[in-house]
């Protein structure tokens, strides 16, 4: 590509305005004679975010510092049409969502949605992945189940002291877990039972994700006493 120091930059959500300029201004070349404006009012998503003068100011640099050649019309063309072809589909995988989170709304409810940190379409995942409750006889072996706890990587006689979560268990589960707890946790969040056991641990000196960890084991105890109370089922821990 003859964009690499912007394309290097398309991760996740905060990709999408990369995208979003890319769809139009595909070259280093295209970027620098493009106005701080016209790169402002970018939009992408459903949504039509704009990518805003940050943002517009920061790619624009990037374009002036690049030593990419812009010679050659076709990379151009095909970066565009990559770009306005991942943004299509981000916004298929928007509209797949919204119409999990409808569904799911018309489904008998188990109150999963109640519980802070979880939106519709996480508690759908969760209820889908879990299938049935009662295939677990305790909220100890969905924590098992889930694997939900953070684990120390090392080799040899070399450690690392900074634990990071697990990828055992199952992968779906334990990634909506992990994303309802940063909801949860998030300082633009109410006041609510994770996230102050979450400050509690951390101000007790416990590891950043070890105490995510722990709020994970929490609010997975939650959701196994909501479910296994609409399936009439007792509780045990």
């Amino acid at each position: 590509m003859r964009f690499l120091k912007l394309c290097g930059r398309i991760r996740r959500f905060s990709g999408l305005k990369y995208l979003a300029v890319l769809s139009r201004y595909p070259t280093s070349r295209a970027v620098r004679r493009a106005s701080l404006e016209e790169l402002a009012a970018c939009r992408y998503v459903k949504k039509q975010y704009k990518v805003g003068v940050k943002t517009a100011g920061e790619i624009q640099c990037l374009a002036r510092k690049s030593a990419a050649s812009s010679v050659g019309p076709g990379i151009g063309f095909a970066i565009q049409s990559l770009a306005a072809n991942l943004l299509r589909l981000q916004g298929e995988i928007e509209a797949f969502n919204e119409k999990i989170e409808e569904l799911y709304d018309l489904s008998p409810a188990t109150k999963l949605t109640t519980i802070p940190g979880i939106a519709g379409l996480s508690a759908a995942v969760i209820e889908s992945e879990i299938k049935s409750i009662s295939r677990f006889s305790t909220a100890k072996r969905l924590v098992g189940y889930i694997g939900a706890y953070p684990e120390l990587r090392q080799s040899g006689v070399s450690s690392n002291p900074h634990p990071k979560m697990t990828h055992k268990g199952n992968r779906y589960l334990n990634q909506a877990i992990y994303m309802c707890v940063l909801n949860a946790i998030s300082p633009t969040a109410e006041d609510n039972t994770i996230k102050h056991y979450y400050y509690h641990l951390i101000s007790t000196g416990k590891n950043r994700m070890v105490s995510i960890g722990s709020c994970m084991r929490k609010l997975i105890y939650i959701i196994y006493a909501i479910l296994v109370e609409w399936c009439h089922m007792p509780f045990v821990c």
